[in-house]
């Protein structure tokens, strides 16, 4: 693509889906929906923030609404201790998916191949929950889940926000109740992790435990500040009838 062509395209992003693209704290906007997604099934995605990072592309498929992942797929970035400063946060993703009672990994990063790293995912409980789990930090996985199901196939917007002391779980704006299934609710962000991590991942995770997704994923975005939910529910609105 001409550098023309791409400023044109990054204009149309910007007033189509109320994104900022400028906002600092922006560090991973990966749109996954036509058109700034690949329709030739190329192995390579690129993000569409101030990095530029080429992610590598593993089975899942395109759709006009977003990738398809049939449960084998994923999309990965190999890349040292990302974020590693960052102690507050907000991770986010669009998704929908009928596959219930498995446990599937919608961002992370991790050290691969072990069991060590940060997720944003659902559980076998069908409900939305972020993982810490880092054996040096704390014996034991900081695992907070949301309490609505989320496995009807309808389309979502699930956040997690850090503020440096705890997690807020959000969908489409909206805060989750949240529920401590192991450890505490305690904040652990990407610097407080003491193993090394060396990726991120859309759709798995490169833990020893895969936890494939399941379903379509039209955006993922990371800021490096806890977003509010005002915020998360304008972002919500701007951008909800394009991935139905």
């Amino acid at each position: 693509m001409n550098r023309l062509a791409h400023k044109g395209q990054q204009r149309n992003l910007y007033s189509l889906s109320g994104i900022d693209l400028k906002d600092p704290s922006l560090v991973l906007y990966m749109p996954l929906w036509y058109p700034y997604s690949d329709i030739s099934g190329s192995t390579t995605l690129m993000s569409y923030d101030r990095y530029r990072s080429t992610l590598t592309n593993s089975g899942s498929l395109y759709s006009r609404s977003g990738r398809v992942f049939d449960g084998d797929d994923g999309i990965k970035l190999d890349v040292a201790a990302w974020q590693s400063g960052d102690d507050t946060g907000t991770i986010i993703s669009f998704f929908k998916t009928t596959n219930a009672g498995a446990t599937k990994s919608l961002f992370g990063s991790c050290d691969a191949p072990s069991e060590n790293g940060i997720f944003l995912g659902i559980r076998t409980t069908n409900k939305i929950a972020i993982t810490f789990y880092d054996p040096p930090v704390s014996g034991t996985a900081d695992i907070v889940e949301g309490g609505t199901t989320v496995t009807d196939g309808v389309m979502r917007m699930a956040a997690v926000s850090c503020n440096g002391s705890s997690y807020t779980l959000s969908l489409n704006g909206i805060a989750e109740t949240p529920n401590v299934v192991s450890g505490v609710n305690g904040g652990k962000w990407f610097n407080d992790f003491i193993t090394g991590r060396d990726n991120i991942t859309i759709g798995y995770s490169q833990r020893i435990t895969k936890n494939y997704f399941a379903g379509t994923i039209p955006a993922v975005l990371y800021f490096s500040r806890a977003l509010t939910l005002n915020e998360l529910q304008r972002l919500y609105l701007a951008t909800k009838d394009r991935y139905q």
